[in-house]
């Protein structure tokens, strides 16, 4: 017997609450946390944003969609709280592990996919990417190039799929 023969009762369902806890436990942890770094230069430049800013790199990415979202939250919520942009990042980051969850499952079976989806709810090195709602871009980017693999398994699907790529190099190319 190997990995992708082993079947988990209810492993979507293991995978969607570990995620939600997760998540949860993050924007728990984070509650106190403020603005930071790259956040400041949209934050300060935001008053004065035209329709030729969204059009404009920031780090050499794209960053229409990205800006959209960050203007959206400035106007609505502002500055008062940073739980709103933590929010945000968080549903990426629940996003991505049920996405790649689905994506490993479909190849290789269910307890890999389950490995992989911890692997990514935990993060490791790349736990900065969690931490800074800056980030919700490039979670983004990756949640819309998740689902764009998952509909290429369809050849009906691959204008959505095509869409779903457009939309990931809008919020930052990557």
């Amino acid at each position: 017997m190997i990995a992708a023969d082993v079947r988990v009762p209810h492993a979507r369902l293991l995978v969607t609450v570990a995620a939600f806890i997760g998540c949860a436990g993050i924007l728990w942890l984070s509650r106190a946390y403020t603005f930071y770094f790259d956040e400041w230069t949209f934050i300060n430049t935001a008053p004065d944003w035209t329709l030729a800013t969204y059009f404009q790199p920031h780090n050499e990415h794209p960053s229409m969609l990205f800006r959209a979202v960050y203007a959206a939250l400035l106007n609505t919520v502002g500055l008062r709280s940073y739980v709103p942009y933590m929010t945000l990042l968080m549903l990426g980051h629940f996003a991505n592990v049920l996405l790649l969850f689905e994506l490993v499952r479909r190849r290789a079976g269910q307890v890999i996919a389950i490995a992989a989806a911890a692997l990514l709810l935990t993060l490791g090195a790349g736990w900065e990417d969690v931490l800074w709602a800056f980030q919700m871009a490039w979670l983004a980017s990756v949640a819309c190039g998740l689902g764009a693999l998952l509909l290429l398994e369809s050849r009906s699907r691959i204008p959505l799929a095509m869409a779903l790529v457009a939309v990931s190099l809008a919020f930052s190319a990557i």
